[in-house]
């Protein structure tokens, strides 16, 4: 092979290089580009308070927000919701939500307090379906999984929908911890652990791109009193 053979083949090589360097860093940018405009979901905390909501029902289930001049603002009745907001730059869509909480331990303890405190109440948790029984206290059946999942079709960025999308907290996990709250302020402890509510989030980004998401939701009890049937309190994100 003569030199010119030699040296022709070599530029021929470093041709072929340059161009699937090119290659790749057209590929690279558009990756880039594309998880750029991914969609990005999140919880915001959450100021409330809970309350007995009528006479036969004295345990704090109903929890409210109150602006600064003390007027309430928000009163969800049954139905207590936390925002969820999109900080990408990227739409969610067809947006699975999945709440989880350890049921069957928090209903377990509940029942140690009552027997503990002499509290006529009794919790049942069986094929997905919540019995709490108390004369004058609160009486209420939760058909859990119904109660703990949710579908919202789309969940625009921020800078084009910055009211959020309000997701229903389950019932399950207001009546426990309210009467856990309740309970544990009849026995004077002064050491409440609740425990974290856990959501999963499926959805799929414009592209059909699917994503999987865990964030957790902290509850931190500021104060409680008014014979046990009052709280203030806030719910945290948290980092899975």
């Amino acid at each position: 092979m003569t030199i010119d053979q030699i040296i022709a083949l070599f530029s021929s090589i470093g041709a072929c290089l340059a161009a699937l360097a090119a290659l790749w860093a057209v590929q690279e940018m558009k990756r880039q580009r594309a998880a750029t405009y991914h969609p990005e979901l999140v919880l915001s905390q959450k100021i409330f308070e809970g309350a007995g909501s009528v006479k036969d029902n004295r345990v704090p289930v109903s929890w409210i927000q109150r602006s600064s001049s003390g007027e309430v603002i928000e009163d969800s009745g049954r139905f207590f919701e936390v925002p969820l907001r999109n900080v990408g730059l990227g739409a969610a869509k067809e947006v699975k939500a999945l709440w989880s909480f350890p049921i069957s331990e928090l209903v377990a303890l509940i029942n140690d307090i009552a027997q503990r405190t002499m509290t006529p109440l009794y919790i049942t948790f069986e094929s997905e379906q919540l019995h709490i029984k108390s004369e004058g206290l609160i009486n209420s059946i939760v058909m859990t999984k119904r109660d703990s999942s949710e579908i919202v079709d789309y969940v625009l960025p921020l800078s084009i929908q910055p009211n959020p999308i309000m997701l229903k907290l389950p019932m399950s996990y207001v009546y426990l911890t309210s009467i856990l709250i309740f309970l544990t302020c009849k026995e004077n402890s002064k050491e409440i652990e609740i425990p974290d509510i856990k959501l999963q989030l499926e959805y799929y980004d414009i592209a059909n791109g699917k994503h999987n998401s865990s964030l957790d939701l902290k509850f931190y009890l500021v104060a409680f009193g008014s014979n046990c049937e009052f709280f203030n309190a806030y719910l945290k994100p948290k980092k899975s």
